[in-house]
């Protein structure tokens, strides 16, 4: 616990933000919510980080409303957050006409931020420096993007980190092939962990002399790709691509729920209806990687259903 402190001290301090600077965290874990709320322990934490906790678990328009003036108040020097929870919050503030503070850093974690998400948070908070960073609940943290460093800096002294062949499971050792991500955890005495699967796709960074071993771009989770009926893998980038510039839509996730069925599931912007011809050219563009004869339907929901650790995935498939 001590070493995944201070990792997190750390991250923060390659990316400009010191130690008691005020913070803001948005995260949406049940158990660290119920931690920060209510243990002693836990309050005692982020009076230490001088932190004010916001609970993504609760994303309702009241919620948010009441988020926007949290952060405008404390006027943090960095936000550590969900990339879903960001993202709603600042699609909320855009909707509503708030303006937003911009903190010196926002850190966005849990998830993948794909290159039009962090173009939208830089326009939501255009005074800030949006940061990609990698960690698990299992391994703590693995990687962060940080200044001076192209791609996510590889967190050497507390995991060790390898790329291998999604079929062969051969070791990766060049650029820009993307591979499964295996890490041995260097500081876990009690239960360490030994090549261990957690279930991602990376690629690696060039490397240069005078630069530390990073990551040029996490992919995200394994069924975060979809899989066509003749055995292709169609990236979980291609959409979200999609759903951006939609001022009908809250948030959404698109489900692969069989070789030829997709759902897709969305909350809509203060009850707005999607237009048809959106949903056709929805429709038109998923078949087209996808396959003519695949099933497309659209589900409206007041919430989507978060996984255990509190995160909305955007981009899942149901079947292995």
């Amino acid at each position: 616990q001590a070493r995944a402190i201070a990792d997190t001290i750390l991250f923060g301090i390659l990316n400009g933000k010191h130690p008691g600077e005020r913070e803001v965290k948005l995260w949406g874990s049940e158990r660290d919510i119920l931690e920060g709320t209510i243990g002693t322990r836990e309050k005692l934490i982020n009076r230490i980080f001088n932190r004010v906790l916001l609970n993504s678990f609760s994303m309702a328009p009241v919620s948010m409303r009441s988020y926007c003036a949290s952060i405008n108040a404390a006027q943090p020097v960095q936000i550590w957050t969900y990339v879903d929870s960001i993202l709603e919050l600042a699609r909320f503030a855009q909707r509503e006409g708030i303006s937003l503070y911009s903190p010196r850093v926002i850190v966005c974690t849990a998830g993948t931020l794909y290159p039009e998400m962090r173009a939208e948070l830089q326009r939501s908070f255009p005074g800030s420096r949006i940061v990609n960073q990698y960690g698990s609940r299992e391994v703590g943290q693995i990687a962060t993007e940080a200044m001076g460093v192209d791609g996510l800096w590889l967190m050497r002294h507390s995991n060790h980190t390898e790329l291998v062949d999604e079929q062969s499971g051969a070791p990766i050792t060049q650029p820009h092939q993307g591979g499964r991500v295996l890490i041995t955890t260097l500081n876990n005495y009690s239960m360490p962990l030994v090549r261990f699967d957690i279930g991602d796709i990376a690629e690696l960074a060039p490397r240069r002399e005078e630069q530390h071993a990073a990551l040029a771009r996490l992919w995200g989770r394994d069924n975060a790709h979809f899989i066509t009926p003749t055995g292709d893998r169609v990236h979980g980038e291609y959409f979200t691509h999609l759903f951006y510039g939609q001022n009908w839509l809250q948030t959404f996730q698109v489900a692969q729920t069989a070789p030829q069925r997709v759902e897709v599931r969305y909350v809509p912007a203060n009850g707005h209806h999607p237009p048809a011809e959106d949903l056709d050219a929805i429709k038109e563009k998923i078949r087209r990687v996808m396959g003519n004869n695949t099933e497309i339907t659209f589900e409206s929901r007041p919430r989507l259903e978060r996984v255990a650790s509190g995160k909305i995935q955007f981009v899942k498939r149901e079947f292995s």
